[in-house]
């Protein structure tokens, strides 16, 4: 099942009313972009989708009946829809999607957008049959539907899924090129008109851009990050100090309960995919699980495996001894 998050899950009380403060609010967007965060930087998580909406939208009911839709409808899109990371509050503003766009851009993740444009009516309609400690004021809704900014493809969103006051459900998606690809794109351009003028011809142009842009990168820094307990994953691997300083800058400014940094890479530790690993089936066979580039993530890995019953897991690799085997 697909990850959801809201801040509304940290502004509710144990009566199931809702109570809205300036700083409840503050700390429960806070508590909700760090969940995110963790969240996107494990292994298998495909992306993150900001669910868009003023209340009573059906924010919810649309990731349910989608959900539904696509494993009896199109049961190859179930993988990503599943492994994507979602996000349930407004966005109504701009600048209340931007810091989720940001975490998604510095963890390497595609963002997506689904903005339910219910009409105002229906809203209110579902809003009174709601508990009265769950009720949002209808002045405050008619604001919301006042204020409502429509997604721009200019904040980097990767896709935007509109449903219309109608009901039509409209898809638009933007490929954006790999940074690598720009860089030499940009090269070529610049260097064109250099060569040109100094009539140098097309063949060499084209060998000196590639030679600084091999298509098998070397990387040399390296964003880690450190949680609550002291585990150490490793988020990313970059080939320049100023992307990696940049990333991990941004990723620790986001989150004020975990450690962002960037390294070099030391040649003189394991390469990468070092740690591996793997369970026993019933019969006792050992089975290669994945391979991992970081202690932290292998450790998590294992504690999934233990979480779905899996009776025996451990992670290993060259000259390490076995990690903790966690309790299924």
């Amino acid at each position: 099942m697909p990850q959801i998050f809201s801040p509304d899950n940290f502004l509710t009380e144990p009566d199931g009313s809702y109570i809205f403060t300036k700083e409840r609010s503050a700390a429960a967007w806070k508590k909700t972009r760090k969940l995110v965060i963790e969240a996107l930087v494990r292994p298998g998580t495909a992306g993150l989708t900001l669910l868009m909406g003023i209340p009573g939208a059906g924010k919810s009911t649309w990731m349910k009946e989608h959900g539904e839709h696509l494993r009896e409808n199109v049961p190859d899109a179930v993988e990503e829809f599943e492994s994507h990371v979602y996000v349930d509050a407004t966005f109504i503003k701009p600048e209340w999607r931007a810091p989720f766009i940001e975490i998604a851009k510095a963890a390497g993740k595609p963002i997506y957008i689904v903005w339910l444009d219910t009409p105002l009516e229906t809203c209110t309609a579902r809003n009174s049959k709601r508990p009265e400690g769950r009720r949002v004021p209808e002045e405050v809704m008619e604001k919301m539907a006042e204020e409502m900014v429509a997604p721009r493809w200019d904040e980097g969103f990767n896709k935007v899924i509109h449903r219309t006051p109608d009901g039509v459900l409209i898809t638009e998606q933007r490929y954006h090129l790999p940074r690598t690809l720009r860089n030499i794109m940009s090269e070529l351009k610049t260097e064109f008109w250099h060569r040109l003028t100094s009539r140098i011809n097309l063949k060499d142009l084209l060998m000196d851009v590639f030679h600084d842009y091999p298509f098998v990168e070397t990387w040399t820094w390296e964003v880690w990050r450190e949680d609550e307990q002291g585990h150490r994953f490793l988020v990313k691997k970059y080939n320049d100090q100023k992307t990696a300083e940049r990333v991990a800058r941004r990723m620790d400014k986001l989150s004020p309960y975990t450690r962002y940094w960037a390294s070099e890479v030391n040649p003189d530790l394991p390469s990468d995919q070092e740690w591996e690993v793997w369970r026993q089936t019933e019969k006792g066979e050992a089975v290669l699980v994945g391979t991992y580039e970081s202690r932290g993530n292998a450790e998590w890995a294992v504690g999934q495996l233990a979480r779905r019953g899996v009776h025996w897991a451990q992670s290993k690799a060259t000259a390490e001894l076995p990690l903790r085997i966690p309790s299924a």
